[in-house]
């Protein structure tokens, strides 16, 4: 009987070791889930064409004021709640369609150089697509607690709590001006890079200060504030503007100087790319 049971519990046991499961938990399955990518702005709104935008017929100042609402939106959530990726592409989305109604609707006439112009395209954007935004901080702190068009707002906005923070200031305003004169969305030509330029006759002007009268260039980059030349009388300056060709080339290496003046621009535009390659 001893052997027969030393038999049994041998198969017994060599029969409960056969199993593959024997020792171990069964496995648990786990439940596969894609990857979610971040949301972010260029994928919810990718980058305007811009140039397309001024080619189809829409002001160019426009477009520019278009490129700075663009600019000043974030990448990515300002704040990170659970469901924030979610408002997040539904505020750039509204935003998106706000924005292409405001360009389509806007007057030829919109003005680019004074900061309210700036702010009432963020006012007219952000109250069509969320109503009545004031400039009271406190308003969005109340709002983003009651309702999901605050969490749009508080995702976008994030600490900041107001939109109007992003107007730039008078510096910004002249860089924007100088852009806007140089062609701007055309790209910049070459001989640019080098401090060269091609301006236009009605880009000068004659300024009259402390007794002195100059011709000089607002918009040059340069530090002396794009000064050309000196007069003794008002008229003589405006006599001076005068007797130049329609376009000149200007260089912004150590001051500001002309160096060519050509009858049409293709000329103005050849001679900047002969001196530059030089």
């Amino acid at each position: 009987m001893l052997s027969i049971a030393n038999q049994d519990l041998a198969g017994g046991t060599q029969h409960v070791r056969g199993i593959p499961e024997y020792g171990r938990r069964p496995p648990v399955p786990r439940p596969v889930t894609a990857r979610v990518k971040p949301a972010t702005k260029s994928s919810c709104w990718p980058k305007p064409n811009y140039a397309a935008l001024v080619r189809d017929g829409h002001p160019k100042s426009a477009v520019r004021l278009l490129k700075f609402f663009w600019d000043s939106l974030p990448s990515k959530p300002r704040l990170q709640y659970p469901d924030s990726p979610r408002r997040f592409a539904d505020a750039i989305a509204l935003l998106r369609e706000a924005s292409l109604s405001w360009l389509a609707g806007v007057s030829p006439l919109v003005s680019h150089r004074s900061r309210d112009a700036y702010t009432e395209v963020i006012r007219t954007i952000f109250n069509s697509v969320w109503g009545y935004i004031p400039s009271d901080p406190c308003y969005f702190t109340r709002r983003h607690t009651h309702d999901d068009a605050g969490f749009q707002l508080r995702v976008i906005l994030g600490d900041d709590r107001t939109p109007f923070k992003a107007v730039p200031n008078q510096p910004k305003l002249d860089l924007i001006d100088r852009e806007l004169s140089l062609g701007w969305p055309q790209p910049r030509p070459p001989w640019e890079k080098r401090k060269y330029f091609v301006v236009s006759r009605q880009a000068l002007c004659v300024e009259s200060r402390g007794g002195t009268t100059q011709a000089r260039w607002p918009l040059s980059p340069a530090k002396d504030r794009g000064f050309l030349h000196t007069f003794t009388e008002h008229s003589e300056a405006v006599e001076w503007l005068a007797s130049i060709d329609p376009f000149v080339v200007v260089t912004t290496r150590d001051h500001t100087r002309i160096l060519t003046s050509h009858g049409t621009e293709e000329a103005a535009r050849d001679a900047a790319k002969q001196v530059a390659c030089c």
